[in-house]
């Protein structure tokens, strides 16, 4: 017998998820959703935040903001996109 109870458990292992890999998928991510997404969600809807600035979106004005990295906006940074 090669191996020890280590290495029998994780090939039974393996084996196993082998045949049950997109049902663990499944429910590791619900449960990533349920414990770490959600709750975050919640939080920030009930302490009235909004993430994605969506708010402005509903306002009958343009949403364009402009980009707070750029010093001096040019033509040729432009043409220099990297």
């Amino acid at each position: 017998m090669s191996g020890g109870v280590g290495s029998r458990l994780f090939a039974g292992w393996m084996e196993i998820a082998a045949r049950f890999g997109e049902v663990q998928t499944l429910i590791l991510v619900c449960l990533m959703y349920a414990f770490a997404i959600g709750p975050v969600a919640v939080g920030a809807r009930l302490f009235g935040r909004d993430l994605l600035g969506k708010r402005g979106l509903w306002a009958d004005s343009s949403a364009w903001q402009p980009a707070d990295t750029v010093v001096r906006p040019d033509l040729e940074r432009a043409h220099r996109q990297f």
